[in-house]
């Protein structure tokens, strides 16, 4: 692995970013490769390769694999970020309105629509199921730039608890294999670091130690790891991003890309065996970023997309871990397999805005 040894960094996190115009919330999805992610906040589960679900210009669409098969569940053009379960029975996901936003559960044909969380206080990021299926964790946003929370909710909204203050930005949470931790990226030290906690927002630990920006973290499906992207800047210029891995506990901290690139939005395979990511050759806020993918231990770096694709985002596992779907421009939506090859475009409409995809787990 390459060793981390620039230490000065920063960059600012982007999700969901809020305008208030008197009683107006104005919402702006800003879609990033998870990914949440926020992006990332979709989380596809191991199993048989079962159906897409997407929003297609607010609303919750299911379809095959192909493209084929495309069935709309809800109809009110302000439904986005939905998420599979791990059971492949039930969706989750983000409802927003001219004043208020929310996280909603519905059954896999759209049957059971209902609330579970409260309303938020500004605008709630991307739902996160617990592996076991028991929970969905997400981040509420007072404020884009400063406060924000993480909730946990059970799929039926009956039990609702704040796991971390609104005292500061707490973002992006992530599970662990076994469901019992969650792993998030806070400023509540000044600069964002990676956290983890307990399920209950018991045993708060800062995992890195520095005095950067640390985000986007991503638990190895087997719990043996997070990788998260951390910003690289010498002096007043900001020159990348890179990949880093650690133990859950903070410690063997290495290396994964070399921070030549904007690297951010790791997500796992399913089965563990590689890490697709977001890079940009120019700017983690422009340019023209890429897919990529490497080994856990940094070796096997793969350029998945080039010149013919605009705007990457959204990457998608499938649940087998051999193919790989993602938005283009949020106006096309294509599969591959998991080493680049065989691209398919599966979607395409000029009239409809594409939100990033997560495939079912069928059993």
């Amino acid at each position: 692995m390459l060793r981390r040894t620039v230490t000065f960094s920063a960059f600012a996190h982007e999700s969901v970013r809020t305008v208030r115009l008197g009683e107006t919330l104005v919402v702006t999805l800003l879609v990033a490769v998870c990914l949440a992610n926020a992006d990332r906040a979709s989380a596809t589960f191991p199993g048989a390769n079962g159906r897409l679900v997407v929003s297609l210009n607010g609303d919750i669409v299911v379809m095959n694999p192909d493209g084929s098969g495309e069935v709309a569940l809800t109809s009110t053009g302000g439904d986005y970020w939905p998420s599979w379960s791990p059971d492949g029975t039930r969706i989750a996901f983000v409802r927003y309105s001219p004043t208020r936003t929310s996280i909603w559960v519905m059954d896999s044909d759209g049957s059971g629509n209902h609330r579970v969380s409260n309303y938020g206080r500004g605008a709630a990021q991307p739902p996160v199921w617990s592996p076991n299926g028991m929970w969905i964790a997400f981040a509420d946003d007072v404020d884009a730039e400063t406060s924000s929370a993480i909730w946990r909710v059970t799929p039926d909204g009956l039990q609702r608890l704040r796991l971390t203050p609104y005292a500061s930005r707490n973002v992006e949470p992530a599970w662990s294999a076994d469901a019992s931790k969650i792993a998030y990226s806070s400023n509540a030290d000044g600069d964002y670091d990676i956290w983890s906690m307990n399920v209950d927002g018991t045993g708060k630990r800062k995992l890195t130690q520095n005095t950067v920006t640390d985000l986007d973290p991503a638990w190895a499906p087997g719990g043996s790891s997070i990788v998260f992207a951390h910003a690289i800047k010498r002096g007043s210029k900001e020159v990348g991003t890179a990949l880093e891995e650690m133990s859950p506990t903070g410690s063997g901290l290495a290396a994964l890309t070399d921070g030549s690139r904007f690297d951010r939005n790791p997500a796992w395979a399913p089965n563990g065996s590689a890490i697709v990511f977001r890079g940009d050759t120019a700017s983690h806020r422009g340019g023209d970023p890429d897919l990529y993918s490497i080994r856990p231990d940094g070796t096997g770096l793969t350029k998945l997309t080039g010149t013919d694709t605009l705007e990457v985002s959204g990457a998608t596992w499938s649940p087998d871990s051999s193919q790989i779907v993602f938005a283009d421009n949020y106006l096309r939506l294509y599969r591959m397999n998991a080493d680049g090859s065989d691209r398919t475009l599966i979607a395409s409409d000029p009239t409809r805005r594409l939100g990033p995809a997560d495939w079912q787990a069928a059993s």
